[in-house]
């Protein structure tokens, strides 16, 4: 019988030998990025680099059109897209629109990557709400919660690779790859995180959010990371939420936070 014991070996030497698949941090969304930080840009010079990812260009125009940003007329040209997002939210949908590239590909646990993707992208959101209410920078806050469990992305890759290469003629329950995927994120979040040269602030929220208080100088954005995760596990059980059922969560400050 396959036993999460059985594959900890295999798993821990694809590690050791440094052959776990982590892909290169999104091109484009690292050149938005670095764009819109620099402050000299235009809606002109967003659009240029948006035309070029074809999956991207999608993505905003679908989040233009959504309920949140759509208004009047639909929108059905990447330039009025962009404005309408305004150049931070252009940013966000970049870096989740490429990292779900990442997430949804084939693969024997693909179904489990995708849970994981939208589970990380579900708490993104949230964060981004959280954090505004909070005072604290929502941008800082998306990519935080967005990127803090893709080890878990990441792991499951791993785990791929280990099937891969072993017959090991049966499986294990979703639950049981879960598990034993959580027992591994943490550390290739950080190998990610090291790899994409992240911030010093995600990679605390990486290292931190199942500990925050071994968390540094970035404790405030680690405690969104702890309260959206907590919102997704009660989604996950009741996919309808109320304000009240989030009021009674520990790392939620009252009823107008619970509004947001």
């Amino acid at each position: 019988m396959l036993t999460a014991d059985a594959l900890r070996p295999y798993i821990a030497d694809v590690i050791a030998r440094n052959a776990v698949s982590i892909p290169p941090y999104p091109a484009n969304a690292m050149r938005l990025r670095a764009l819109v930080s620099s402050g000299t840009f235009g809606i002109n010079d967003l659009s240029r680099i948006v035309k070029e990812d074809q999956v991207l260009a999608a993505a905003i125009l679908r989040a233009a059109n959504s309920a949140m940003f759509r208004r009047g007329d639909p929108v059905s040209t990447i330039d009025k897209a962009v404005a309408q997002l305004g150049a931070d939210e252009v940013c966000r949908v970049a870096l989740a629109a490429s990292l779900g590239k990442i997430a949804n590909g084939s693969g024997s646990l693909a179904e489990l990557r995708r849970i994981a993707w939208r589970q990380a992208l579900a708490g993104a959101i949230c964060g981004g709400h959280i954090a505004y209410r909070r005072g604290l920078n929502a941008e800082t806050a998306f990519v935080c919660t967005l990127l803090h469990d893709f080890g878990r992305v990441i792991g499951i890759a791993a785990l791929e690779e280990v099937l891969r290469t072993q017959d090991f003629g049966e499986s294990l329950s979703a639950e049981q790859w879960t598990m034993l995927v959580d027992e591994y994120h943490v550390d290739l979040g950080l190998l990610m995180g090291a790899r994409w040269k992240l911030s010093d602030v995600i990679l605390d929220v990486i290292a931190n959010h199942h500990n925050p208080g071994n968390a540094h100088t970035s404790s405030e954005f680690v405690e969104v990371a702890v309260a959206c995760d907590q919102i997704v596990a009660l989604m996950e059980k009741c996919p309808y939420l109320l304000p009240h059922d989030l009021e009674e969560l520990p790392t939620i400050r009252g009823a107008k936070e619970a509004n947001a």
